[in-house]
This record gives C-alpha cells, sequence and structure tokens, in this order.
C-alpha cells in the first residue's frame, strides 16, 4: 500500500510537471542572413571605419559576414499594451525574459546572446494585424533584444517580419504559431554603440528560416529522471515485500 501511495503521488508530481511546462509554448526558429549595408555614425554624421572606437564593427561585422543563429517566443504570452482602433486594425506589444530571445553568431566572429532583464529595453516582441483594405497593407511584427557586453557597449539586434500576403497572413495579434518566409521578407539589423556616443549599423535580410525542434529544458529532465527513480525504488521496495 506505501508503495502505491508512493507511485501514485509522484504520478501527480510528474502530471503536474508536465502540465506547468506545457503552459509555456515555447517556439524557436534557425535562422541564417547576408548582409547588405554597414553604417558608421557620430552625432548623427557619417564617419570612416577608421574614427570608430571600437575595432568590433569593422572586424566582426563587415558586409560581407553572414550571419546565423537562433531566437524563441512563446505564443501563450500575454500583451503588456494592446490597441484595436474603431475600424478593427490592432496592434499588441509583448515583453520580458521569458517572451522572446535571440543568440546569434557572425561568420567573422561576432557573437550575441541577449542579456537586458529589466528596464525599457527587455525583449519586445511588437505584433502588427493590419486591415486588407488596400494594396500598401501588410501585417508587420518586429522583435527586438539587447546585450550590454564586458566593455559597456550597447548591442541591439532587431527583427522586422514584413508581411508578403497583404495583410492576411495574421489573424490576430497574438504571437504566432508558425511563421515561414513564403509569408514574410525579414529584415534584421544590429546596432553597435560603445560608450563614447558613437554608433554602428549592420543591416542584413534573412535567407532562411527554420523550425527547431522542441528541447526540454534541463530541470524538466532533471524532475522527470528523479521521479522514475523513485517510482522505480518504489516498485524493487514492494517486490522485495513480496519475495519476504
Amino acid at each position: 500500500m506505501e508503495a502505491i501511495k508512493l507511485v501514485s503521488g509522484m504520478s501527480a508530481v510528474l502530471l503536474g510537471l508536465f502540465s506547468s511546462a506545457a503552459s509555456a509554448e515555447i517556439v524557436r526558429y534557425n535562422f541564417t542572413a547576408h548582409g547588405t549595408s554597414v553604417t558608421y555614425n557620430s552625432a548623427g554624421q557619417s564617419i570612416p571605419p577608421s574614427e570608430f572606437p571600437s575595432p568590433i564593427p569593422s572586424t566582426q561585422l563587415p558586409v560581407t559576414a553572414t550571419i546565423s543563429g537562433s531566437f524563441f517566443y512563446d505564443t501563450s504570452a500575454v500583451p503588456s499594451s494592446s490597441y484595436t482602433s474603431p475600424g478593427g486594425y490592432s496592434s499588441a506589444t509583448y515583453q520580458g525574459v521569458s517572451v522572446a530571445g535571440v543568440q546569434l553568431s557572425s561568420s567573422a566572429g561576432f557573437a550575441y546572446q541577449n542579456n537586458v532583464t529589466s528596464g525599457w529595453n527587455v525583449p519586445t516582441f511588437y505584433v502588427s494585424n493590419d486591415l486588407p483594405t488596400a494594396s500598401w497593407s501588410h501585417d508587420y511584427m518586429d522583435l527586438t533584444t539587447t546585450q550590454i557586453d564586458s566593455a559597456h557597449n550597447s548591442i541591439v539586434v532587431d527583427f522586422e517580419f514584413f508581411d508578403k500576403n497583404k495583410a492576411n497572413t495574421l489573424t490576430s495579434t497574438q504571437l504566432p504559431a508558425s511563421l515561414s518566409l513564403a509569408d514574410y521578407d525579414v529584415k534584421l539589423s544590429i546596432f553597435f554603440a560603445p560608450p563614447t556616443g558613437q554608433y554602428f549599423f549592420y543591416y542584413g535580410a534573412f535567407d532562411t528560416l527554420t523550425l527547431a525542434p522542441a528541447v526540454p529544458e534541463p530541470a524538466t529532465y532533471g524532475m522527470l529522471l528523479a521521479g522514475l527513480g523513485l517510482i522505480g525504488a518504489a516498485k524493487r521496495r514492494k517486490l522485495r515485500r513480496a519475495a519476504a
């Protein structure tokens, strides 16, 4: 009876664990992109790369560098703000480190992973659901994340998703369950600003976008293994008592 109670208890714990995990509906995409242009600026004016105080942009983010990486977002996230016009146009903004995240690297050695967890520049996903009433109408999404590196450089990565279907891609402002380059042109920008006030932009465009296989969180694996171990121990105890 004790073993049965233990097994039943652990089953309830495991069921609760996976029910909790299922409440966060994370999707992750891998992507590749190519560069289209770069700019170096100071006080609103263009400057040559040689005058930029950090060597990182010129050496690790030349326009010839390709970008690869991944991003995730939670399709079950609740918007932090939303708007619906009298005519039916609607938009929503989602914010937080659990809502979305980005990591990427360049073929020239640049590496990025967002690490800002508070303030105005936490990961932000904006969704705009337009009305298909004009030839220029389109749905639009924007994902922005920020990293502050060890040298106190501010780095902002921004993905813009431009609907190709004249506002017929999104049906609501909820974060979409799927993405495809058949439906969106995706533009990439990397903003790099040292503490001295100058700033740099790398602009690019997505070449590929693929859904990554779902991977359970390490904590989920740990809890599952612990639960199975306890169930196995209870079963062995029951067998020993039966043999005695």
